[in-house]
């Protein structure tokens, strides 16, 4: 049977792991849940919303107020999506590691180049 203790000294025993890394990785799984409970949220409503419209277009009535007001609703959800999807692309956390990356190898690549053209020039 697995003790415990076992069970700890067998997780901290792993090549390349480090205490520390759960602890870093629990914030963007922390927010990566929070976007899916959005999203699902987000699916529920408009599911309902469909079986709404299911519900009133056999029935054979067509009140155009009662379109209109589904229409301006679907307008405002599609808005809000939009703003959603927006925020999410100019959101920091999500360009954070892209930008330090390019900022890393893009200098990288720069002083190699005027290393490069420094021994070229020189000669």
């Amino acid at each position: 049977m697995i003790q415990p203790s076992d069970r700890s000294n067998q997780f901290s025993h792993r090549p390349g792991s480090s205490p520390e890394q759960p602890q870093l990785a629990l914030p963007d799984l922390l927010r990566q849940v929070e976007a899916l409970a959005t999203r699902l949220h987000q699916l529920q409503v408009g599911l309902h919303n469909l079986m709404e419209l299911e519900q009133i277009s056999p029935s054979g009535r067509s009140d155009p107020h009662l379109s209109q007001l589904e229409v301006a609703n679907l307008q405002r959800a599609v808005e809000e999506l939009e703003r959603q999807i927006a925020h999410h692309w100019l959101d920091w956390q999500y360009w954070r590691e892209p930008f330090w990356q390019a900022l890393r190898y893009g200098g990288l690549g720069l002083i190699i180049g005027w290393g490069l053209a420094w021994l070229v020039y020189r000669s």
